[in-house]
């Protein structure tokens, strides 16, 4: 089998993953060990000052969204899948536990390959958190996205960027850069969020209302992790 035979299976089988299965609970502990990830990325984002995500831009958020090792893949028809975890800010700078998410989108051109890259995802009003909390929201339609910018002495002095509700980052190989998201789809992950805690059903709103009444450790370590990011 040639190599462009091998890439068009490749994407084929992704295909199936985005679009049939996106939904699919993960196994007792899968839970866990991804907000561990994102707390990971979150923590690595914010410990580079020259390449990293600017901490003022972390610091005036109202919520972030972590996807580790997003997957794209592409020949003629790039395909973008991935999951994580949203946590908004609530009343006292204090942070809510982490609603799982996944990402899911197509383009369309010349574009062959497959990489991974973490994903961050910056809300910078409140509005960009109400739509958030939504079941299903399209990047760049529902909510305006921009690339963000990086580095300790990052400057935003393009009019897009000021009016973008969402700032969007990268990271592959080590740095992080502003990333082009506009048309993928954010879904709330339901089946993830009832193993995790443990409750069926959970809604996000209760989620990010402090109705969970028993939050994991793994969750109140990226809980605490915000909390002394933004204090």
């Amino acid at each position: 089998m040639n190599c462009a035979s091998r890439l068009v299976r490749l994407v084929v089988i992704l295909s199936v993953v985005v679009f049939c299965i996106p939904g699919l609970a993960p196994a007792e502990g899968e839970g866990d060990e991804k907000v561990r990830e994102c707390a990971e990325v979150l923590r690595e984002s914010l410990e580079m000052p020259e390449e990293g995500i600017p901490r003022g831009i972390l610091s005036n958020a109202y919520g972030v969204v972590i996807f580790p090792q997003l997957i794209k893949a592409g020949f003629m028809v790039g395909l973008r899948h991935g999951s994580g975890v949203l946590c908004v800010r609530r009343a006292e700078d204090l942070w809510s536990p982490p609603v799982f998410v996944y990402l899911s989108g197509g383009s369309f051109g010349w574009q062959a390959g497959v990489e991974a890259a973490d994903i961050v995802l910056v809300l910078k009003s409140p509005s960009s958190v109400a739509r958030m909390a939504e079941e299903k929201l399209t990047l760049g339609a529902d909510a305006s996205v921009a690339a963000g910018p990086v580095g300790r002495h990052a400057e935003v002095g393009a009019d897009v960027l000021l009016q973008s509700e969402i700032f969007a980052y990268s990271r592959t190989k080590g740095l992080f850069a502003g990333a082009a998201l506009e048309g993928a789809v954010l879904h709330h992950n339901d089946e993830a969020n009832a193993v995790f805690y443990g409750l069926d059903p959970v809604s996000a709103e209760a989620i990010f209302g402090g109705e969970i009444k028993v939050v994991p450790e793994s969750a109140q370590e990226l809980m605490r992790l915000l909390e002394e990011y933004t204090e």
